[in-house]
């Protein structure tokens, strides 16, 4: 006779949903504690401390229904999301799935006034820079923008252009439980090459001049990047600060190491 849930030891008795979805909870509350993101390192610009940013879609790209005429009008900061269907998907966030079907996130950079490439992160690439024809393939994608002006595309391309050069097949696993690595890199030594796809845009947005509030959380999927509030920081283009590579890196480690 199968033994009633009273009978069974009390390490074997199932948990009320209640209970469980309370363990869930605690749970990623305290996985996310562990990639919190401080606001003094967002550099926020307080000229623009009432304004807020959301990416807007540009348009959709339906392979073999869509005109190839449409890719043109692809640019530099755009932001490609591809549903979690599509083939290179499945290695971003995996808790992403649970909220929405945009699986994996690249941005646009301009490495050269004729030479467009999308920069993101996979478990078989680590962080890397692709050809618009080698990430997009015959996939449909949606292409997202944060509008003109709010992106230093120089630094954009900077900060692409440095993490792929320190990937080394070096996917951050752990950042799909929220443990994160710099999220807000103000200069170069700030970059790591260990993101997954929707951390490294998140990462060269806050580069750029983008701080997205999703990322204060620690826990960022590829959604949070074309649905996060973002508000402009002093990376960006006009601030009053445009750090360069190591620019008041001292003083800024110094001030972490008196953190409590």
């Amino acid at each position: 006779m199968t033994p009633t849930p009273a009978a069974l030891p009390a390490k074997f008795r199932r948990t009320s949903p209640r209970t469980d979805a309370a363990r869930v909870a605690a749970i990623l509350f305290c996985i996310s504690a562990c990639g919190c993101v401080l606001q003094e390192d967002r550099l926020l610009d307080p000229k623009y401390s009432g304004e807020t940013y959301k990416a807007e879609l540009r348009f959709r790209f339906e392979w073999g229904a869509s005109p190839k005429a449409l890719l043109r009008q692809i640019r530099p900061g755009d932001i490609i999301a591809l549903s979690d269907d599509e083939p290179g998907s499945q290695s971003s966030n995996l808790i992403a799935a649970a909220f929405s079907t945009i699986g994996h996130v690249g941005v646009v950079c301009l490495l050269s006034p004729t030479q467009l490439r999308v920069f993101s992160s996979s478990s078989d690439l680590g962080t890397h820079l692709a050809t618009l024809e080698s990430c997009l393939g015959r996939r449909d994608f949606f292409v997202y923008s944060f509008g003109e002006g709010l992106l230093d595309q120089t630094r954009l391309a900077e900060c692409a252009v440095h993490a792929a050069a320190l990937g080394v097949l070096d996917y951050d696993w752990s950042a799909v439980l929220g443990l994160n690595s710099n999220l807000t890199p103000n200069n170069l030594l700030d970059i790591s090459d260990e993101y997954t796809c929707a951390t490294a845009v998140a990462a060269a947005l806050h580069y750029a001049g983008l701080s997205l509030d999703s990322a204060l959380g620690g826990l960022v999927t590829p959604y949070d990047i074309i649905s996060s509030v973002a508000r402009r920081n002093l990376n960006g283009p006009g601030a009053s600060r445009n750090p360069t590579a190591a620019e008041d890196e001292e003083p800024r480690r110094a001030g972490r190491a008196g953190r409590p």
